[in-house]
């Protein structure tokens, strides 16, 4: 009967060598196969979630079994070499496994000591900026989010109230950057799923704000608790419904909108909405619902389903 190794506690010395062994041993095997495809594909899966449950038990062990600073010179180099090589590895047939290798990343890169072994490590900063940005998929999109916060946290992006970035990296920063404006096609395919998760998202909140509201109208609910959290979310959508309105009335008063402005897509804001929507009249940029519509036939906005898109002229519009 196999014991889940994240559970176990090793108070033995003997025995905490023979794990570390066992890690760095699996990990140096797993380096070298992983340069023979005909070899890595055949590769047993429990290599794989061995070498990662025994690295976490060693790092997590208190005491420690080795020093920080050899554990991340030694042990952390070679175990960061692999994850970032492979967690988006199409050889690695297991979704489960590739998201196992994404969360060890996602856990390692939230210490300045770990993340400054990815800084460090030159396979993480040949290979993790542009694996990141194409592994932001359905599946993987909220453990990619994380590691991109994390990298990003206080510099615009995903900033703290106290304006805190220890977990920021300098460098990802400067590396994220050249691979989007590197590679336009790699750039354009992460903006198209980033948008679309971004409209699921939205969709989803409104259906289930307004499931409560009808529940709460239907006298459905039960306990203060759910009345109360009701009420907060009401009135913090009203709030924002408010701040979007006299933004609105602002700008009208202050003759910033103009034709030109009110003409623009909304979705990217750089180009004319020349295309309307079938059958619920909303518009953006042909080239916007262009790429949306590869991925997903809904409108942006009320999440209808969009039967033909009409490419308008700025005169009929």
């Amino acid at each position: 009967m196999a014991i889940p190794l994240y559970r176990v506690s090793l108070f033995s010395r003997w025995k905490q060598r023979g794990m570390y062994a066992a890690c760095m041993w699996i990990v140096q095997l797993l380096l070298v196969l992983s340069k023979v495809d005909s070899v890595f594909i055949y590769i047993p899966e429990f290599y794989l979630e061995a070498l990662v449950d025994c690295f976490h038990v060693l790092r997590k062990s208190d005491p420690p079994f080795v020093p920080s600073a050899i554990f991340i010179k030694q042990g952390l180099a070679s175990f960061v070499t692999f994850v970032v090589t492979h967690f988006n590895d199409p050889r690695i047939s297991s979704a489960d496994l590739r998201d196992l290798l994404l969360q060890s990343i996602s856990v390692l890169v939230q210490y300045k000591e770990y993340l400054s072994a990815f800084e460090n490590n030159e396979a993480a900063t040949l290979r993790m900026p542009k694996a990141l940005l194409s592994a932001f998929d359905n599946r993987s999109w909220i453990p990619v989010t994380n590691i991109l916060l994390r990298l990003c946290k206080g510099y615009g992006f995903g900033s703290s109230k106290h304006g805190e970035s220890s977990s920021s990296s300098v460098a990802f920063q400067r590396l994220l950057r050249e691979a989007c404006i590197n590679d336009e096609g790699l750039f354009s395919a992460f903006l198209n799923r980033l948008f679309n998760t971004l409209s699921w998202t939205m969709t989803e909140f409104s259906v289930s704000v307004r499931e409560m509201q009808e529940k709460y109208q239907a006298g459905s609910f039960r306990g203060d608790a759910y009345l109360t959290k009701l009420r907060q979310l009401e009135c913090f959508l009203g709030l924002v419904l408010c701040r979007i309105e006299t933004q609105e009335i602002e700008k009208t008063r202050s003759g910033t909108v103009t034709d030109a402005d009110d003409g623009m897509c909304c979705i990217c804001y750089a180009t004319v909405a020349d295309a309307q929507f079938v059958p619920c009249s909303h518009r953006s940029c042909y080239g916007c619902i262009s790429r949306h519509l590869l991925n997903c036939v809904r409108c942006f906005f009320c999440n209808a389903t969009v039967v033909e898109v009409i490419k308008v002229s700025e005169k009929t519009a």
